[in-house]
């Protein structure tokens, strides 16, 4: 097995020494991968039949416009909430 950088595995997910995952690659619980293959960068595994997602955008830039954008969520939400002075 090789790994890449970046790349995130959830305790329950099993992977074998055949495969290679590369960067920004995300394996999700109860995930079983077995074969002797190479994943593509920022791949999603998940659910038990390890259904695959490719993502255009690496894994750090969309966590990081996610946080932005609960970021903003929030704080319009604190503002229409705070008392006017």
């Amino acid at each position: 097995m090789y790994v890449c950088d970046t790349c995130c595995y959830i305790p329950s997910a099993v992977v074998s020494r055949y495969v290679t995952v590369t960067n920004g690659c995300v394996v999700g619980t109860a995930c079983r991968m077995n074969s002797k293959e190479t994943l593509p960068e920022n791949t999603i595994i998940y659910s038990p039949e390890c259904k695959r997602y490719c993502k255009k955008v690496p894994l750090q830039v969309s966590l990081k416009c996610t946080y932005l954008f609960l970021i903003k969520d929030v704080t319009a939400k604190l503002m229409l909430w705070a008392p006017a002075n």
